[in-house]
């Protein structure tokens, strides 16, 4: 059920930033009426209702996975024009800022914007009436889930456009940035496991829509400040990067950053303001800090961690009441958690 499950999840993703207070208020701005929202919805919910028959039948039936198909390349329309208007909204630093900016942003470019959305809408809705004359079926709400049952982004299921959705492929890093900005432009998963790679060019924030990055087992020393431009990225896999000592100072603007694992590197500390990061599931350890804003207090807002954490440092807590503010005991996910102090024979990595 490949396509069933990369289209749900795109499908969960539009539908949700579709009803997002931002998106909702930019098109109230615009004095678009409610009947388009409710357009909207109705035809993503029309589309999630028949999407299990679709791959069923589209094994047998070519029309179908044409359908599927076509499906598949207006929710990634949708998707990419989201992901664009998000990072443009989200350059905006200052969170009482936020929507003055973002309004700004779209006042420049309404009539592309609008027009945009209006075209994925008319798309979908098409589809949507096709799927009587295709003899497609609803599945009832109680055979279906509206959601994945996990976020958590593995390869497998990165969503995006098949040309270069996920590509795995040596190159000299000298023709990098001209890689990975002219023919990776819509890049959802990126791979340099075990790659001879010293670091990566400042062009990788221009990546908007990358979504899973994995640079395990590199001689990566340091991360470009851009990286944390990737506001949709979910999963960041740093296993094994002997020679990183520190995460880029901005890792707290990666909102939606879902999985991060950092073992067998040589952080010193973690950057502040980790307690953004509140989409987090999995975080491999953490290094605690001194100063205000990467002390071990900035677990606490993590309440959705689970699986195993290493928590490295601890001689930099200064007492049991900032230790309790970390609030591992309601963390209910946790299997394992292991402490551990600089005396320790394990003080070099994590």
């Amino acid at each position: 059920m490949a396509a069933e499950a990369v289209l749900s999840s795109v499908l969960s993703v539009v539908f949700d930033r579709m009803s997002s207070p931002e998106v909702v208020n930019w098109i109230k701005g615009k004095k678009l009426t409610q009947k388009l929202i409710e357009r909207l919805k109705t035809n993503l919910y029309a589309v999630q209702a028949f999407l299990i028959d679709a791959e069923q039948k589209q094994i047998k039936e070519r029309a179908v996975k044409n359908w599927l198909d076509s499906l598949k390349d207006a929710m990634y329309v949708a998707d990419d024009l989201l992901d664009e208007v998000f990072t443009k909204a989200a350059t905006q630093k200052d969170p009482g800022t936020f929507l003055s900016g973002f309004s700004r942003f779209l006042n420049l470019q309404d009539r592309d914007v609008a027009n945009k959305m209006e075209e994925v809408i008319d798309r979908i809705e098409s589809l949507v009436i096709q799927k009587d004359t295709l003899g497609l079926r609803e599945i009832p709400k109680e055979n279906m889930s509206w959601r994945i049952t996990t976020s958590l982004v593995e390869t497998s299921d990165i969503c995006g456009r098949e040309e270069d959705k996920e590509v795995i492929i040596p190159f000299n890093m000298e023709n990098a940035p001209c890689i990975l900005l002219s023919k990776l432009k819509y890049l959802r998963a990126l791979s340099f496991y075990r790659f001879p790679l010293e670091s990566l060019p400042d062009s990788i924030g221009e990546l908007i829509h990358l979504r899973y990055l994995d640079l395990s087992y590199t001689d990566m020393m340091t991360l470009p400040d851009t990286l944390c431009n990737l506001y949709n990225l979910q999963t960041l896999k740093l296993v094994g990067c002997w020679k990183l000592t520190a995460l880029p100072v901005s890792m707290k603007d990666l909102t939606n950053l879902r999985y991060l694992d950092i073992s067998l590197t040589r952080l010193h500390e973690m950057p502040e303001g980790m307690s953004k990061l509140t989409s987090l599931q999995v975080l491999s350890s953490y290094v605690v800090g001194k100063r205000e804003g990467n002390k071990i207090n900035e677990l606490g807002a993590l309440a959705n961690l689970h699986q195993t954490i290493f928590i490295r440092k601890l001689e930099n807590v200064v007492n049991s009441s900032e230790a309790l503010e970390a609030k591992m005991f309601d963390k209910d996910g946790i299997q394992s958690l292991i402490l551990n102090w600089s005396t320790d024979k394990l003080r070099e990595y994590s």
